[in-house]
């Protein structure tokens, strides 16, 4: 019983929900990138590459990139060659699937179906996001580990079922506290931009 107390506590009432969004998220930006063969749209995608294949802790300014910070090249640079434009695009697929659970399982807690209905439509269709969930790049990773931060630290003031505090282990609340951490520490080394956004939220 600890594993569903724990995943109740981590994403609230709506765990299920969060998966699904999660699921369709996924599957649908790995459709996209199977019916486009994998195909990398944008050249910055080679340059990361390229920046992650030659970086080596042997050679600390070999981490220094003035345009990327080190974190999605560094992930992609590990990635066997032969194999790196699918599992790019899995990667890709996967971050995709965490902004769309994070954006439309919060506002789902509003219990409106016409906005989390928006939300969702917004957080797959929207232009900017479209294009950033389906083009290689660092850009749907910082917007995903960003979402999912604000997720786990506003789901509760959404959420109808009220929170047992009483129940809670210190060590349940410090893990959400860890993830949150961890995510926009994440969103910061996809992108530096997104240091906006970390000060926003804190």
């Amino acid at each position: 019983n600890t594993r569903p107390y724990l995943m109740n506590t981590l994403f609230g009432s709506r765990t299920k929900l969060f998966f699904l969004f999660f699921a369709f998220g996924a599957g649908l930006t790995f459709a996209i990138g199977w019916l486009t063969q994998f195909h990398a749209l944008s050249n910055d995608y080679w340059n990361i590459l390229y920046y992650g294949r030659n970086m080596t802790l042997s050679q600390p300014e070999s981490l220094y990139n003035g345009f990327y910070p080190f974190g999605y090249a560094f992930l992609i640079g590990q990635m066997p060659f032969t194999y790196v434009l699918p599992l790019s695009y899995l990667l890709n697929a996967l971050l995709s699937g965490l902004f769309i659970a994070s954006v439309s399982t919060l506002v789902a807690y509003t219990e409106s179906i016409p906005a989390t209905l928006v939300a969702f439509y917004s957080s797959v269709a929207a232009p900017f996001v479209f294009q950033n969930a389906n083009t290689l790049s660092p850009d749907i990773g910082a917007a995903a580990f960003t979402a999912f931060a604000v997720f786990l630290l506003c789901r509760d003031w959404f959420d109808s079922v009220p929170r047992d505090l009483s129940r809670d282990a210190p060590e349940t609340t410090n893990l959400q506290l860890i993830l949150v951490g961890i995510s926009l520490g994440l969103s910061f080394l996809w992108r530096t931009h997104a240091a906006v956004s970390i000060i926003a939220i804190l």
